[in-house]
């Protein structure tokens, strides 16, 4: 028998990077995005595709397209077969195909393992300050895919490039909305190509195109046909209301995230001016546009971080590394890298699957013991995820962060409540609100605390609940508490975690999410 030999170098420096990411992505489920998310793919296994607005009391039926309605389904699935620890798991093999993507990217075209490995810390460190557990991470699998396609001409998905790429320009544009920055970056690279004397009508590039534009028409096959196909444009659009969303401003580079991306810029500009090969005409018409959309919007540092590393590895290339690099430590090396994501993933499951410590979990179990759940409810559009996983249907909210569909004036109001504008207190009485949920720290709470109209009732470490004093009797007159008839019609049990400790739950029949 042929005697097993060592691993090589090259593949402990890719486990490394596949553990690094499993870990990265085994993080407990918070973002507030994700949690509406996985709501409502409940909602789509339960009765079907939404076409209105099911969550607010402000635009009740407002149309909706739930871009991302595929991922939603998948969440939801995983939810009902593993429960939250298969959403996580998930997240965590997203992570460990991203990590192994981005070394294997850079290797290809740096050629060598230090500065492949260099170039991919430091693009995996930018990219996962805005990593979490929302459809944004299928988005980044999809451009990691069609980049590999574009730039690597010899590899599989490029010899099969008509059936590649429109099926994966068709999934990601169920997924996410940013199959739309992947449709852009292949347009870029045809037009730098045509620039260096390659036309679009012959060529690999005349199959990338037709694949590419096959790929967009099919789009349209999709629950919502024409309108998933214009909700990255109406979204951009909406520029006044998406200034007022942090993911969408641009990097406060005084942040770590900020410093981090600052990082990855004067490395890929430190690449281009000094390495040994000066980026081509194609390779700055990418990259340049991708950097100015990193600028511009925080949610695009990930694919722009992407869209840029081959461009930085390409400059700094050198010859492949020609040692073999075996060992006997290398079965070494490598048993500690599979016994730290083993390690890490026990540890991940000793834990809760959701960290809800920053949401107002006891805020809002204090109105539902005393009877106000379901009344009209103000809080922050983050927070209203939380109170639509958790308490919808019986509690709608305000606004939350859908700020494709809430319109242009609700957005407005919001804002002049929240940052206590004039005339905010009469946008309260406009909409008839009656409870308000917010963090103990903002200067609403202290506002509220200064008027007649409004009673604290409940203050913890994380939030205030208020209820309105006019309104307070006549809402509870005559009528059973909402927590009455949960316990009217919701089975009452006790659920474990795996650590093998319980807790309390009244969960109904047809709903799952339960992140207290």
């Amino acid at each position: 028998m042929r005697r097993v030999r060592p691993p090589r170098l090259q593949a402990l420096y890719s486990l490394a990077f596949v553990v690094g990411g499993w870990c990265a992505g085994l993080v407990q489920l918070s973002d507030n995005s994700f949690l509406w998310h996985l709501r409502t793919g409940h909602l789509i296994l339960g009765s079907g595709i939404p076409r209105s607005d099911p969550y607010s009391f402000t635009v009740p039926g407002a149309k909706w397209v739930a871009q991302s309605w595929m991922a939603e389904v998948l969440y939801a699935v995983l939810d009902d077969l593993a429960g939250p620890w298969g959403i996580r798991l998930l997240s965590a093999a997203c992570g460990a195909v991203v990590g192994g993507a981005v070394y294997k990217i850079a290797l290809r075209f740096a050629r060598n393992r230090l500065r492949a490995g260099l170039l991919a810390i430091l693009a995996l460190s930018s990219l996962m300050t805005i990593w979490a557990e929302r459809p944004l991470v299928f988005g980044i699998l999809g451009v990691v895919l069609l980049l590999w396609t574009v730039e690597v001409p010899d590899s599989w998905p490029a010899r099969h490039v008509r059936v590649v790429v429109p099926a994966g320009i068709w999934i990601l544009a169920n997924l996410h909305g940013s199959w739309i920055l992947a449709v852009g970056f292949v347009g870029l690279h045809v037009v730098g190509r045509w620039m260096e004397g390659a036309p679009p009508w012959a060529g690999t590039e005349r199959a990338l195109v037709v694949a590419t534009t096959a790929g967009v028409a099919i789009v349209a096959l999709n629950p919502y046909g024409v309108d998933l196909i214009a909700f990255p444009i109406r979204l951009v659009l909406r520029g006044e209301t998406l200034d007022r969303v942090i993911e969408w401003s641009s990097p406060d580079f005084r942040s770590q995230a900020g410093m981090i991306f600052g990082a990855w810029i004067v490395c890929f500009l430190g690449c281009a001016a000094l390495g040994r090969r000066r980026p081509g005409v194609r390779d700055i018409v990418v990259a340049a546009p991708f950097l100015l959309l990193a600028l511009w919007a925080l949610r695009n540092i990930a694919v722009a971080t992407i869209v840029m590393l081959p461009v930085a590895a390409r400059a700094i290339a050198t010859d492949s590394d020609r040692h073999d690099d075996r060992s006997g430590v290398g079965w070494v090396l490598g048993a500690l890298l599979i016994g730290l994501a083993g390690t890490w993933t026990v540890h991940a499951a000793g834990e809760e699957d959701y960290d809800s410590r920053f949401y107002p979990v006891a805020a809002m179990r204090s109105i539902d013991e005393s009877g106000d759940l379901g009344r009209r409810l103000f809080t922050t559009d983050a927070w209203a995820g939380y109170v639509i996983a958790e308490y919808w249907p019986e509690q709608r909210v305000f606004m939350d962060d859908r700020y494709d569909m809430y319109p242009q004036e609700l957005a407005t109001d919001y804002a002049n409540i929240a940052e206590l504008r004039p005339s905010w207190d009469r946008l309260l009485d406009r909409y008839g609100v009656e409870v308000i949920v917010w963090p103990r720290t903002r200067g609403l709470t202290q506002a509220l605390d200064a008027i007649g109209s409004w009673k604290e009732v409940h203050r913890d470490d994380v939030a205030v609940v208020f209820s309105r004093i006019l309104q307070e009797s006549g809402a509870r007159a005559g009528a059973r508490s909402v927590a009455e008839r949960r316990a009217s019609i919701l089975p009452k049990g006790r659920a474990h975690d795996r650590g093998g400790r319980s807790r309390e739950t009244c969960r109904p029949r047809d709903q799952r999410i339960v992140v207290r």
